[in-house]
């Protein structure tokens, strides 16, 4: 498997913080860290979207003031990411339709998309060939 590509050092370290700190490794994880991370605004406000005592997400940081159009992509395409295929009870969940993929990235966040894909296949338990 070739190596993941991260947009900058700092992405790199907080990834791997994040998943220390949460002290999970699943494709879940995995794929949630890496995609929050591409945007510095996300990263700084991770409390704002992921609640480290219960393990899950807070859909309610959509709606902070200090998100920007750009790291609102971002974390929507995260929580795609964290959602489909679990809630959190850990039950099986339709595929969210009020967002696609494709609507949701930008043009300066596609070139991370083939590593977003490849993390979320590993995920599902999957290799991208």
């Amino acid at each position: 498997m070739n190596p993941i590509r991260f947009r900058d050092a700092e992405h790199e370290s907080f990834y791997y913080r994040m998943l220390e700190e949460r002290q999970c490794n699943d494709g879940y994880h995995r794929a949630l860290f890496y995609t929050l991370g591409i945007s510095r605004d996300s990263r700084s406000h991770i409390r704002d979207l992921f609640d480290f005592s219960n393990g899950g997400i807070k859909p309610e940081g959509l709606k902070a003031s200090w998100q920007t159009g750009s790291s609102i992509r971002v974390c929507r395409l995260a929580f795609i990411l964290w959602k489909v295929g679990r809630n959190q009870a850990g039950n099986a969940t339709p595929r969210p339709t009020n967002y696609s993929i494709a609507a949701t990235l930008s043009i300066s966040l596609k070139q991370f998309a083939f590593d977003i894909r490849i993390i979320a296949e590993a995920r599902r338990g999957r290799s991208s060939g």
